[in-house]
């Protein structure tokens, strides 16, 4: 299973994308079951990355003095590595889920008992008080240095009932204003738009398969459809948001997307039955679905835009146990989108249909 999929820091010089994942069939005992998998051709072709030291997890990245920097939780606290997944360092610091909202800032988020900075290129963090939340997940504002709304989120779980909620905080993480978005038990994870500051757009999701939509900081949210559960669903949850660099919700510019995987009722059947990625470009309004029949009807589990117009999406074909990323540079998926001088097709000039290496 692909878990994550990252653009690089330095994606316009380099046009790296990162696919973190799980082999399948591997026993967690045996210490090889997470892959690091690069590309920098649109896909087309996959390295599985040395990775050594790597403990697993999900991958995020971010830029430091001009230098690609990908960042990894671990038991330990964050790794990190700065030869393009070559090697990682020792964990030091917080513990918890990273998320970088600007990787042009030189803090990113990581989501812990008590929330904390850690400073890119520093290899240092700073705590803070701990949440009054379970499974909290914090973000931070693309402008968190001088915000004109909240300076970060956070989402998770009220200790008392277990519904999902969100705090806006300010940069000393100071929290409050707690917003319900379901009176139900349920895991809820945010997604800024880029422009967060000035729009105010947040999309959030929840492990039970509802969306939600806030458009004034996150003071308030409300219910919004990426795509209707089938009638033998049990549950349809948005797996992975992305938001197109060049996204305003107060101008109307840009897109967003939606990695949907949906699972059938009954347990006896392939597990996964259908899914995609959705795209919308008023988040509260319509979703429609994206690229045409591909593998991701399967069920897509990441998606990422980058700003050279490529969407890159991973699915997850359970029935058949396979898994990869998938590349869309127009209106339809395929294996690969080659930039010019590294186009490598077959005769007839259809997408190549080079594996992914290690294919989790």
């Amino acid at each position: 299973m692909i878990q994550s999929v990252s653009l690089a820091g330095d994606y316009d010089r380099t046009h790296r994308v990162y696919a973190a994942g799980v082999r399948a069939g591997c026993a967690p005992s045996s210490g090889r079951c997470a892959l690091l998998l690069t590309t920098s051709d649109g896909a087309v072709r996959w390295t599985a990355a040395a990775a050594a030291r790597w403990e697993g997890g999900d991958i995020a990245t971010a830029r430091h003095a001009g230098r690609d920097v990908l960042l990894a939780s671990a038991p330990g606290g964050v790794q990190v590595s700065n030869d393009g997944g070559a090697s990682f360092g020792a964990a030091r610091g917080p513990v918890g889920r990273i998320v970088v909202t600007d990787p042009d800032a030189p803090d990113v988020a990581v989501s812990s008992a008590g929330p904390a900075l850690y400073r890119v290129g520093e290899g240092t963090a700073r705590t803070y008080a701990p949440f009054d939340l379970r499974n909290p997940t914090f973000v931070l504002s693309p402008a968190y240095a001088a915000p004109r709304g909240p300076a970060a989120l956070v989402s998770g779980t009220d200790p008392q009932t277990g519904f999902p909620v969100v705090e806006r905080c300010d940069a000393a993480f100071t929290c409050g204003q707690r917003v319900v978005l379901l009176p139900k038990k349920d895991v809820p994870r945010l997604f800024l738009s880029p422009r967060f500051d000035s729009d105010g757009v947040v999309v959030a999701t929840t492990v039970s398969g509802t969306t939600w939509l806030s458009r004034d900081h996150g003071a308030t949210f409300t219910p919004v459809t990426v795509q209707r559960p089938g009638p033998d669903a049990a549950v349809t949850t948005v797996q992975s948001v992305a938001f197109t660099p060049d996204f305003d919700g107060r101008r109307g510019t840009g897109a967003v997307y939606a990695a949907v995987l949906s699972v059938r009722n009954d347990a006896s059947a392939a597990a996964t039955v259908h899914g995609g990625v959705y795209r919308a470009t008023d988040p509260g309004g319509a979703w429609t679905k994206f690229g045409g029949r591909s593998r991701l009807d399967t069920g897509a589990t990441a998606v990422v835009a980058a700003p050279d117009g490529r969407v890159y999406a991973a699915y997850l074909d359970a029935r058949r146990g396979r898994a990869g990323v998938l590349c869309a540079r127009g209106a339809r998926w395929g294996s690969g989108c080659a930039f010019p001088r590294a186009a490598r097709r077959p005769a007839g000039g259809a997408p190549s249909t080079a594996a992914v290496p290690g294919r989790p």
